[in-house]
């Protein structure tokens, strides 16, 4: 009887792996190579000029890697909205000067620069009294005393850098502040420049019987007393769709009953 022929096989991962290697040298061959980062440019910014806080728009190219955002050196908050496009807002302690764009291909900066102008910047606009604010200021005078003002109650002192800014100065409402808007002031010292914020006192009552263990009682409370409580007088009225068995909540200046 004859012998049965013999068959020689590749292994399919050696195929697979040659295959691999005789696709590489091929798109080697014909020159695909990865595609080189490109510098961001920018061709425009609106506004041209504002205070601490101040959004800011910037347009220009190659926005996609974008990972700073800086004013004059100084590094702010941003958010890329689209390849050609960058929200971004004036950073503490930043100066006039050129707005550039860092990316993984460069860095791009801008033609004209960007005028910081005097103004205030505050960690909150509306709040109960003894809400505790971080405040920052622009274009003041240079290494200065600037007082902080809550009406017309001087509260805070602070000093300026070499550029007329500061940050992180803290100013608590006081206590007594009244629900409605009140105007907070930095006053320079010696250059006599001053800058104003408005703030807005709310004290909410914001669940059942006013909070989590439902006492009715509003601790933050600086109009009522045991001297005027007898002057309250109907202020409004509202006819609701049927009848209401809910206690009454106020957030933000409005009024929620269910009905």
């Amino acid at each position: 009887m004859g012998s049965a022929p013999t068959e020689r096989r590749t292994p399919r991962r050696a195929t697979s792996f040659l295959a691999t290697i005789s696709l590489t040298v091929g798109l080697l061959a014909i020159g695909i190579v990865p595609a080189q980062a490109v510098a961001p440019t920018i061709t425009s910014f609106t506004p041209t000029s504002g205070s601490v806080g101040k959004s800011v728009t910037i347009t220009g190219t190659d926005f996609v890697s974008v990972s700073a955002v800086k004013f004059s050196g100084v590094a702010s908050s941003f958010n890329v909205t689209s390849p050609t496009s960058i929200k971004t807002s004036v950073p503490a302690l930043a100066s006039t000067g050129r707005v550039t764009v860092v990316a993984s291909g460069g860095t791009g900066t801008s033609a004209t620069n960007f005028t910081v102008t005097l103004g205030l910047k505050l960690s909150a606009t509306t709040g109960p009294p003894t809400t505790s604010l971080s405040i920052s200021g622009s274009a003041l005078g240079a290494n200065e005393l600037v007082d902080l003002y809550f009406d017309t109650s001087d509260l805070v002192l602070v000093t300026t850098d070499a550029k007329g800014n500061f940050t992180g100065a803290n100013l608590e409402v006081p206590s007594w502040a009244t629900p409605g808007n009140h105007t907070i002031t930095a006053a320079g010292r010696h250059s006599g420049l001053a800058t104003q914020a408005t703030f807005l006192v709310r004290t909410d009552w914001a669940q059942f019987r006013a909070g989590p263990k439902h006492r009715g009682r509003n601790p933050l409370e600086n109009v009522l007393s045991p001297s005027n409580v007898g002057q309250i007088d109907l202020d409004w009225s509202y006819t609701a769709g049927d009848y209401v068995a809910s206690s009454p909540a106020v957030a933000n200046g409005v009024v929620y009953v269910g009905s």
